[in-house]
């Protein structure tokens, strides 16, 4: 459909948007509960190999490690510019 937004006083505040959305996006039968536990807790496909899934998700943690050490460094730096900001004279020009 198209959509057109109005502000309060009725004047048009952006242009005409339009939204094809797929018609079976708007199926409202209820889901089997089983149905959807069984996609929730579906478990990930094997890799190749003699991997078992608890060593390819440990696996895969093991390589992920590196972004806990990066989120600490960026929070640091945040940080130290925090209080090396506070610390400036502000001058007023």
């Amino acid at each position: 459909g198209l959509y057109e937004l109005r502000g309060r006083d009725g004047a048009r505040s952006a242009p005409v948007l339009a939204a094809n959305v797929d018609p079976a996006e708007s199926d409202l039968t209820p889901l089997d509960p089983a149905e959807l536990v069984a996609a929730a807790t579906a478990a990930e496909p094997a890799e190749p190999g003699n991997a078992t899934p608890e060593t390819a998700a440990a696996d895969r943690e093991h390589q992920q490690s590196l972004w806990w050490y990066l989120i600490v460094v960026a929070l640091l730096v945040l940080l130290g510019e925090t209080l090396l900001a506070n610390r400036m004279p502000r001058t007023m020009t």
